[in-house]
């Protein structure tokens, strides 16, 4: 969990969610969900209300703003499961400035080398590196190649 202000905006950085390291806020999600994570919770400790809430523990990369606050997932670099490019989030502001300052939240994607990761899976003996290439190939999470009808050696 970080804290940070930029530019009038106050921002929580987490893994997963205001309520723990264990329970994930998806893409497809409720309202309740949504402000959840702009909750003070025992985890997310005392301090102001965020604004803005970055995390990443879903591999799913999104910005969604509702009423004045934004939710943003920063996708995975190793593992993204909405598109197989890596991303990331760069956040730009003055520190401590109001919000008439320059901010910006850029998502950026950068080509990955998936039949690399996957050769070092297989060299290093992974256990379920199938399903873990599959993964790698699709951006299809591995709990649902079955339904999907995916397998290793259709990708």
């Amino acid at each position: 969990m970080h804290h940070l202000e930029l530019s009038g905006r106050r921002i929580r950085l987490l893994h997963a969610s205001a309520r723990s390291v264990h329970v994930r806020v998806h893409f497809h999600h409720t309202d309740e969900e949504f402000a959840g994570m702009f909750a003070t919770t025992e985890l997310t400790g005392d301090g102001p209300v965020p604004t803005m809430v970055g995390y990443g523990a879903v591999h799913d990369t999104y910005v969604e703003t509702q009423d004045g606050r934004t939710l943003f997932n920063v996708g995975s670099v190793g593992n993204p499961l909405d598109e197989p490019t890596a991303s990331y989030v760069v956040l730009e502001g003055e520190p401590g400035g109001d919000a008439s300052a320059p901010f910006s939240l850029q998502v950026v994607r950068v080509p990955y080398d998936v039949e690399a990761e996957i050769a070092v899976a297989r060299d290093l003996g992974m256990p379920e590196r199938e399903a873990y290439a599959i993964e790698l190939r699709t951006a299809v999470y591995r709990g649902l190649h079955a339904e999907r009808g995916l397998r290793a050696d259709d990708v």
